[in-house]
């Protein structure tokens, strides 16, 4: 296990940190990835997440029935986001709360 990373692209240095100081700059870094049952579902839950203050931006895969919360710099969308899945009573059988690395547990 490494204290310490050095990424270099083109020949130059472009990160020499601590991994989990990599993993906070990441975009998706407390990230909520959802995967739903039902189409109505995933559409009415991209709204409303949405509209959390904790979400800076959802991305949608309606192929798959998945939904990515981004959320907003120094925020966890991970509780509000469990509330909204609580409060509509949502099929999700997949949930996976992002830090770098994914941690995949189980909604219901």
């Amino acid at each position: 296990m490494c204290t310490r990373a050095i990424i270099i692209a083109n020949g130059r240095i472009v990160a020499d940190e601590t991994p989990s100081a990599l993993e906070a700059r990441s975009r998706y870094h407390h990230a909520v990835s959802l995967r739903f049952e039902k189409a109505a579902d995933l559409a009415a839950a991209a709204r409303e997440i949405a509209a959390l203050a904790e979400v800076a931006a959802v991305e949608t895969d309606e192929r798959e029935l998945r939904l990515t919360a981004v959320p907003r710099p120094g925020s966890n969308a991970l509780p509000p986001v469990s509330a909204l899945i609580a409060k509509y009573d949502w099929e999700v059988p997949e949930c996976t709360s992002n830090r770098g690395a994914s941690t995949k547990f189980s909604v219901r």
